[in-house]
């Protein structure tokens, strides 16, 4: 009788978790794919090397300052650029590059579909940056803190914000491409990648 139970409970829980991991692959899926469709992405096409340009500044300031906050640093690096991973998702056929840089002032995420820049949006960071305009953070109470920062992420992690009208994406794109290449001629280019 108690085996019985025993297996009862078992079989539930692994219902109960299969059913969990199908929702979480199921999310996953979507999250990677914004806007999935089988129409071939169009826009401002880039042939050029993705470097996640807010990345590597916060790596060069700990490196310069050794943040004493941070113990620890963990990085990517890309075998084919030498510098830091951008982020990446892939799905069969499609590859989605999400690189950061700052466009005029603020930071900004931008999502690269087979090479072709299809949108971009405000980071984290710059969400909060937008939010909070000229005033001091350390001003604002503990709950007007919160808040900003709540909305903030839900926004850095909606598929609404994203700007996706081709004016601005070859205004953002041409904007990526000059700071790319400024930084790769400051930098040199680091495409012998020995780990």
């Amino acid at each position: 009788m108690k085996r019985k139970i025993l297996w009862g409970v078992m079989a539930s829980f692994m219902i109960i978790a299969i059913a969990l991991m199908t929702i979480m692959l199921i999310r996953m899926a979507q999250m990677t794919v914004p806007g999935a469709s089988c129409v071939s992405p169009s826009g401002p096409y880039y042939d050029g090397l993705y470097i996640d340009l807010v990345q590597e500044a916060d790596y060069q300031s700990y490196l310069d300052n050794r943040d004493s906050a941070a113990d620890s640093h963990i990085i990517k690096i890309s075998n084919d650029t030498g510098y830091l991973a951008c982020a990446l998702a892939s799905s069969g056929d499609l590859e989605i590059v999400y690189p950061k840089f700052v466009h005029e002032g603020s930071p900004v995420e931008l999502r690269f579909e087979n090479r072709v820049l299809t949108g971009y949006r405000l980071t984290y960071e710059g969400e909060t940056q937008s939010m909070l305009g000229a005033r001091e953070q350390a001003a604002l109470t503990e709950d007007d803190q919160t808040t900003i920062e709540d909305v903030a992420f839900e926004l850095a992690w909606s598929d609404e914000t994203w700007v996706t009208d081709q004016p601005s994406l070859e205004a953002v794109l041409a904007d990526y491409m000059e700071q790319v290449d400024a930084f790769v001629a400051e930098n040199g280019p680091h495409t012998d990648v020995t780990l």
